[in-house]
């Protein structure tokens, strides 16, 4: 009893164990996969809806529009990275998302609240898309933790709409705020809209079966 038990020898108890997300019920597991897929939806608007802001940057700060695009670029490259999908696996999905999503809300509202200049807002928006890429990278194994083999091809379906729709709607909204009340509010809606996920992964359930186990 003492011997510290390997975490790979766990299995369920049986083919009906309820506590394995295969045998969740339905409205359970698309809760789970619509909520991911909205925290996707929230990290890919951030990407195009700094564009928008672009233009006020060249006119009242004088900057290059290649120099301002780079927050895009900077954003996407934080965005790319998967170390975090390697350390889903060993604490699991849920933790992961809590810890990363705040802070990139936080180097979000730095862009948001800073004073325009490139060199405050590229470090930023380098590192909002940094914290935010357990969206990406990790989304697709919480559906697997989730769906049967001939279950997941819809599922992933309907998961990759999110990361596709979220670059072709922020533009829209983005262009309209910019427009009519600053080029903060580019950042504005980012926020606003992660907080508005933030409330279901908190009680999004755990997926990953070690950590269950």
């Amino acid at each position: 009893e003492d011997e510290p038990i390997d975490p790979a020898t766990l299995d369920w108890d049986g083919p009906n164990d309820p506590d394995n997300p295969h045998n969740w019920a339905t409205w359970k597991k698309w809760f789970a996969t619509m909520t991911v897929a909205g925290l996707c939806l929230v990290v890919t608007m951030g990407s195009s809806l700094y564009v928008a802001s672009v233009p006020v940057f060249e006119a009242r700060y004088h900057v290059s529009q290649t120099l301002g695009l780079a927050g895009l670029t900077f954003y996407l490259l934080g965005l790319s990275t998967v170390i975090f999908a390697p350390l889903s696996e060993a604490f699991g999905r849920k933790p992961i998302y809590l810890f990363t999503l705040p802070i990139s809300m936080l180097f979000t509202m730095g862009v948001a609240l800073s004073n325009g200049h490139m060199r405050i807002i590229l470090p930023l928006r380098f590192f909002s898309g940094l914290f935010a890429c357990p969206a990406l990278s990790v989304g697709s194994g919480t559906v697997m933790d989730i769906f049967d083999f001939d279950e997941v091809s819809t599922a992933a379906v309907l998961f990759s709409l999110a990361p596709f729709l979220g670059p072709v709607i922020s533009p829209i909204m983005s262009s309209f705020a910019v427009e009519a009340l600053g080029w903060r509010w580019s950042q504005y809606i980012q926020l606003i809209a992660g907080g508005a996920i933030l409330p279901f992964i908190v009680i999004l359930p755990e997926t990953h079966k070690g950590i269950i186990l």
